[in-house]
This record gives structure tokens, sequence and C-alpha cells, in this order.
């Protein structure tokens, strides 16, 4: 009985650390951010941590003169200074 116990939380542990990875991917797309941040989810208390980071941090846009990623909340680009405020917007 007691096998049993530590066998089945030890694959619920295992499910937990696998859905942690796919869903920060998954997370980390939607946000337009590199989903490669997920290698530290080789650890599972790094898939948690990574996971948790990618629901805090906002999402990116890329700029349409150099086509860089920059924050969603940007008003110029820092790269190539374009405006995203201004009548081209």
């Amino acid at each position: 009985m007691h096998e049993d116990a530590s066998a089945l939380l030890g694959l619920i542990l295992l499910v937990g650390w696998v859905l942690c990875v796919v869903f920060g991917v998954i997370l980390a797309k939607r946000k337009n951010r590199s989903p490669h941040w997920m290698w530290f989810g080789v650890h599972p208390l790094g898939a948690l941590v990574v996971w948790i980071v990618m629901l805090a941090v906002g999402p990116l846009k890329r700029c349409p003169e150099c086509r860089k990623k920059v924050e969603e909340v940007a008003r110029v680009c820092p790269y190539c200074t374009h405006s995203f405020t201004g009548p081209a917007a």
C-alpha cells in the first residue's frame, strides 16, 4: 500500500513538471517571448520558477521598422527610435 502511494505521488509530480513546461512554452509564445526560457525546466523547480516568471512579465510587440521585440507599453523603439504614437501608428 505504501509503495502504491509513493508511485502515485511520483506520477503526480512528474505530470505537474511536464505541464509546467508545456504551459510555460504556450504562455511564452502567446506573450511573444522566447520559449527557450523553458530549458530551465530540465529541473522541476526551474520549470515552476520560469512558469511563474512568464505569468508575471508583460507581452512584447514588434517594431514595424526594425522588426525587433520591444515592451508592449513602449512609445518609442529603443533600437531605431520609431514612434508608436505618431500618425502612422
